[in-house]
C-alpha cells in the first residue's frame, strides 16, 4: 500500500504534509512547497512500506517561522524535511546559536537565503532486527537572481559534524 500527501503555502504560512503507510509493499511520500516572490522552498520525504506503520512528514514556508532544532531522539517520523526560504535575522541567530563557529564565521556579512532540517529515523520495531531500508529526505530551494553572486553552504552538525562549502 502506498500513501502520499502534499501541501502548498504562500509566504509565511507553513504548509505541512504527512503520509503514513503499512503493508507488504509501496511507499510513503510527502512533499511541501512554500512560495514567495521570486523564490520557493520544497521539502520531500520518502520511506518504504513495512509491516508496521511508517510516517513521513514535510513542512515549508517563505519568511515564516522556524520549526526548531532537531530533537535529540526520534521525532516519530521515519523521514522528515523542514525547509524555510528567506529566514529573518532572528531566525538565523536562533539556528546558528553560539555553537557553530565555523558556519557563523563563513556567513558573517552575508544574507542567508534559506535553511533546512532533514533527517531519518530507523525503527527496529518496524523492520525487525536485520532489515535494510532506504529513507530519503531532501530540500530544494529556487531563487530568481540576476548578476554575479557568491554562495556559501553551511552544514550544521546538530550532533555529529560541521562543514562549510563555498562555490
Amino acid at each position: 500500500m502506498s500513501a502520499s500527501a502534499a501541501s502548498s503555502s504562500v509566504g509565511g504560512i507553513t504548509g505541512t504534509a504527512q503520509a503514513t503507510t503499512q503493508g507488504a509493499s509501496g511507499t510513503a511520500e510527502a512533499q511541501s512547497s512554500g512560495l514567495g516572490a521570486g523564490q520557493s522552498a520544497v521539502g520531500k520525504a520518502f520511506a518504504p512500506t513495512t509491516p508496521t506503520p511508517e510516517t513521513v512528514m514535510t513542512q515549508a514556508n517563505v519568511a515564516g517561522a522556524w520549526y526548531g532544532n532537531p530533537p535529540t531522539g526520534s521525532n516519530g517520523h521515519v523521514a522528515y524535511s523542514d525547509v524555510l526560504s528567506s529566514p529573518t535575522s532572528a531566525t538565523v541567530s536562533s539556528i546558528l546559536g553560539t555553537t557553530h563557529a565555523n558556519v557563523v564565521g563563513a556567513l558573517r556579512g552575508s544574507t542567508v537565503l534559506s535553511a533546512g532540517l532533514m533527517g531519518a529515523n530507523y525503527f527496529t520495531a518496524s523492520t525487525g532486527s536485520n532489515g535494510t531500508y532506504t529513507y530519503t529526505a531532501g530540500g530544494e530551494f529556487v531563487y530568481t537572481l540576476s548578476g554575479s553572486h557568491r554562495f556559501t553552504l553551511g552544514l550544521l552538525d546538530m550532533g555529529l559534524m560541521e562543514t562549510v562549502l563555498t562555490a
